[in-house]
């Protein structure tokens, strides 16, 4: 993504179509970037630039969706066509886990930030009091 600190998870979501994939991304950077050629830019409802590409032929990305917050934070989600890597199946094939739609939505979530409040991070801190600080 860029060079800031970046969180990522990968999550297996089960629904009418099988277990899919997607892998969620959440960093810091502009609130507005340059789009090329390749990729779809447009705005989703509240506002913020999201770009959607399509990585013909990379199952772990087939759809990447990257949404750019008002606040700062970015968030990409990559929505696979195929399992995680295992010596025993390699990237298993598998139907999409999210829409193009769902993961735009997602991608632009306001829950999703590098940032929160005092309170928040108060509660997060009694919460899980043994994880380490990143800074």
């Amino acid at each position: 993504m860029n060079g800031a600190q970046v969180t990522g998870a990968q999550v297996y979501l089960t629904g009418p179509a099988g277990t899919g994939m997607i892998r969620v991304f959440v960093t810091s950077g502009e609130s507005e970037a340059s789009c090329f050629t390749t990729e779809s830019c447009r705005r989703d409802d509240r506002g913020q630039q999201v770009v959607v590409d399509h990585m013909k032929g990379n199952c772990v990305q087939d759809v990447v969706v990257t949404s750019r917050h008002h606040d700062g934070t970015v968030v990409q989600v990559n929505v696979a066509t195929c399992l995680a890597w295992t010596e025993a199946e390699g990237n298993k094939p598998t139907a999409p886990a999210l829409t193009e739609q769902q993961a735009i939505a997602l991608a632009g979530d306001p829950a999703l930030s590098v940032w929160m409040t005092a309170e928040e991070g108060l509660r997060a801190k009694a919460a899980y009091p043994d994880l380490p600080r990143i800074l």
